[in-house]
């Protein structure tokens, strides 16, 4: 199934433990946590459009590139390679 990247990025700290311990304030470690991710599930998307913004990513990755996470306009995490 192929969402949106905009919808899809609620599922980011899904993937990421050390983003969704700050985002949350609860790590995986406390026992076991009930949490609902609320997609939009967009779907003006095709698998060529997923297919460009991986390469996009892996080349600035490739590169060094990191990728930085805001809340509320607060840096509280930079993920790098």
């Amino acid at each position: 199934m192929l969402v949106e990247l905009a919808c899809s990025t609620t599922l980011a700290a899904a993937y990421k433990p050390d983003l969704f311990e700050k985002i949350m304030g609860v790590k995986a470690s406390e026992g076991k946590k009930v949490v609902v991710f609320i997609v939009c599930g967009g779907f003006k998307t095709s698998l060529a459009e997923a297919m460009d913004y991986r390469k996009l990513v892996e080349e600035d990755i490739a590169q060094g590139g990191a990728w930085e996470v805001f809340i509320d306009g607060k840096d509280i995490v930079s993920v790098e390679k």
